[in-house]
């Protein structure tokens, strides 16, 4: 979990059976974590995620978030690895 400085909270959440899940996304709460209904999605690939992808998010800057995970299906385009994305924060808060 992580509070952004707009005052979001942020928990990465993995969807799905087996021991990776086949999604992850973030589930968001605007209001101090008393409530917890929306949801964005970053990792979808269609396909159960191999490994625990073990999601990690920080800050980057006050428009940006990263968050970095790995999923080590060789049947993946590039093969396994460690994966990094840059969300724009606007993202997030568009999401409802």
């Amino acid at each position: 979990m992580v509070c952004l400085s707009n005052g979001l909270l942020l928990a990465s959440e993995i969807l799905g059976p087996g021991f990776g899940g086949e999604r992850i996304r973030y589930v968001i709460s605007r209001d101090d974590g008393r409530t917890w209904t929306d949801h964005f999605e970053y990792h979808n690939p269609g396909r159960p995620i191999v490994g625990r992808a073990c999601p990690r998010t920080v800050e980057l800057d006050e428009q940006n978030i990263g968050v970095v995970f790995y999923d080590i299906s060789p049947d993946q385009q590039g093969g396994p690895g460690l994966f990094f994305l840059r969300i724009p924060i606007a993202k997030l808060a568009d999401e409802e």
